[in-house]
């Protein structure tokens, strides 16, 4: 609980520190130390990140406090707040940017603060949202920016307006050992506030209108804001199955390679194996469940080749009938065969000087195997009815979502073929194994309905929170056909999470996994935590992944996590700051 001593309070008269300001000279600003606070805010032009740590960067030096906060109130009411606002855990505000100054053998240094709402005193934030003065508090119980342990700072306020209805405050604060706040610190904060208050004003001012300007350009209801910087109306609640809830911005640049989007780890390294063997002959079979995109591997290893500018032909193996089969990649001459009225080139011919992809060559029969090992061993094709052989040069790339191994081992796949095929093996992983690439992948599917002309669709953050839960056992390919087809039916151009669980396949897993690291069903809680090797560190991990999961469930909202963990409020911080948990955007 945050506790002042009101017997300390001092709230100087805004004339009387105005008149004091004026003394330090604020026209001229003829201090260096603000002087330098003002030009780098300058500098910052319409940088918002910038802006806020230029604001802050020196300040605390300036006056002589070891930490600054800039805070925004989120109430949509303007400074008076919502109803709710009494309760100082609930009240609705954002700290956009909180610095420390830290004292080192070479010189103070301003590093950020971890988890900045527990470290400031939430009764002194709220006064200085509803109060048109600067004030000072002499005594206010605090915690630190480093850890969980409560302790006394003198707090001084500045409030300000960052526009209609946008309420902010300047909160700064020191150990009680740097001596009681006096008028003079007083007036070089209204020095302070006079010189370069303004400034940020705008640079929130002009973040706001930004907002606004997305928002009305945007397909999405007028009830979904988009929040950007933590500035803004603060977003309502979702209802059932997010059907109001505000959609969120896609990543607008998606990382691809040859047209495979994804920056996972498993990826990356596939994408090392083919920067080392494209320009090579070497024959690469690929491996991965059906769905994962063998084929757009086998596309990216031609592209990065220097066969690039040769054709690319692929095959599936397994929906062609074997006699078929032979004519399709070698060839056949008129006559050769009923309905042979005509020659005819066969696949190996036709992506001669490129590369021939052969998906499922686990479903060749044990004759097409046979033909195919003399094709690889000697490079030279005969078309059915030909005495003639052709030379051909034809990268091979295979695929196959059986282990070849096993066929190889139950005698169902030739040995030697299998080891003509398999120079290099390349394992695509499933689409649950490289979650971090779900974002990335929707806005890209989002962006191909813009190809073809049609609305991209927005997508709701419980949408995201579905899709990276489910176990996805059609792989990229089924989270492809889900978002086409939930964009055909979403409503006012967002897909919302009720739009998205009709379409899965397992809906009871989509429904089972409750967050990161945790899957709780009617009957049990399962957790998944990283391998430790103390006791005390997997207890700990446990209680990482149970608490993060609660602070997303409830919005963050401390209130409703404590009652729904049944923990004392303080008990909350302290894992808070144990654990260095914050939400996405205060990363």
């Amino acid at each position: 609980m945050d506790r002042a001593d009101s017997r300390t309070i001092t709230q100087p008269p805004i004339g009387q520190t105005k008149a004091e300001a004026g003394e330090i000279g604020f026209a001229q600003l003829h201090d260096e130390e603000l002087r330098g606070i003002w030009q780098r805010m300058l500098d910052a032009g319409q940088n918002l990140s910038a802006l806020l740590r230029a604001a802050l960067d020196g300040l605390d030096a300036y006056l002589g406090f070891e930490r600054a906060f800039l805070i925004l109130s989120a109430g949509p009411e303007g400074r008076d707040g919502p109803a709710h606002a009494a309760d100082d855990e609930s009240l609705p505000l954002r700290v956009l940017a909180a610095r420390a100054r830290t004292r080192r053998p070479e010189g103070d240094r301003s590093e950020d603060v971890s988890n900045p709402e527990f470290a400031l005193n939430r009764s002194a934030v709220k006064r200085a949202l509803q109060s048109p003065q600067a004030f000072a508090i002499q005594d206010c119980l605090v915690q630190p920016h480093r850890d969980g342990e409560e302790v006394h700072r003198s707090v001084l306020c500045q409030p300000f307006s960052a526009g209609p209805d946008m309420p902010a405050a300047l909160y700064l604060d020191r150990g009680l050992g740097g001596g009681p706040i006096d008028a003079r610190d007083v007036a070089r904060m209204a020095v302070y506030a006079e010189c370069c208050l303004p400034i940020l004003g705008r640079g929130l001012l002009y973040q706001e209108v930004q907002n606004l300007r997305a928002r009305l350009a945007s397909p999405a209801p007028a009830d979904a804001p988009r929040m950007e910087m933590g500035v803004g109306s603060r977003r309502p609640p979702a209802a059932e199955h997010g059907a109001d809830e505000a959609a969120v911005d896609l990543p607008a640049q998606i990382p691809s390679y040859h047209g495979i989007v994804g920056h996972a780890e498993k990826l990356r390294r596939i994408f090392q194996v083919i920067e080392k063997v494209k320009d090579s002959d070497l024959n690469i079979c690929i491996f991965g469940e059906s769905g994962t995109g063998k084929e757009l591997v086998a596309r990216a290893i031609h592209a990065a080749s220097q066969r690039r500018d040769r054709p690319f032909v692929s095959e599936n193996c397994g929906t062609i009938a074997e006699n078929l089969l032979e004519s399709e990649l070698f060839g056949h001459l008129k006559g050769s065969f009923t309905g042979a009225d005509e020659d005819r080139k066969g696949l190996f011919e036709l992506a001669s000087g490129g590369t021939l992809f052969l998906d499922e060559i686990s479903d060749m029969s044990e004759g097409m195997q046979r033909k195919m090992l003399r094709v690889l061993q000697e490079g030279v094709i005969r078309p059915i009815g030909s005495k003639q052989t052709v030379k051909v040069d034809t990268r091979i790339v295979c695929a196959s979502n059986k282990n070849l191994n096993a066929l190889v081992q139950s005698g169902a796949f030739r040995v030697d073929l299998y080891y003509r095929v398999n120079v290099v093996s390349i394992e695509v992983p499933p689409l649950r194994d490289r979650r971090e690439d779900i974002p990335l992948l929707a806005a890209h599917f989002c962006a191909e309905l813009g190809a073809e002309g049609r609305a991209v669709p927005r997508v709701s953050q419980s949408v995201l929170s579905t899709l990276r839960e489910y176990p996805w056992p059609g792989n990229v390919r089924e989270l492809r056909n889900v978002i086409h087809r939930a964009a055909a039916t979403c409503s006012r151009g967002t897909i919302h999470r009720k739009d998205v669980l009709p379409l899965l396949a397992d809906r009871h897993a989509a429904g089972s996994f409750s967050g990161e690291g945790l899957e709780r069903t009617e009957s049990q809680i399962v957790l998944r935590v990283p391998r430790r090797e103390s006791f005390n560190e997997i207890i700990g991990e446990c209680e990482r992944v149970v608490l993060f999961n609660a602070l997303k469930e409830c919005n963050w909202n401390k209130s409703k996590v404590v009652k729904m963990l049944k923990i004392p409020r303080q008990s909350l911080y302290n894992m808070i700051a144990k654990h260095d948990l914050r939400r996405k955007w205060e990363e």
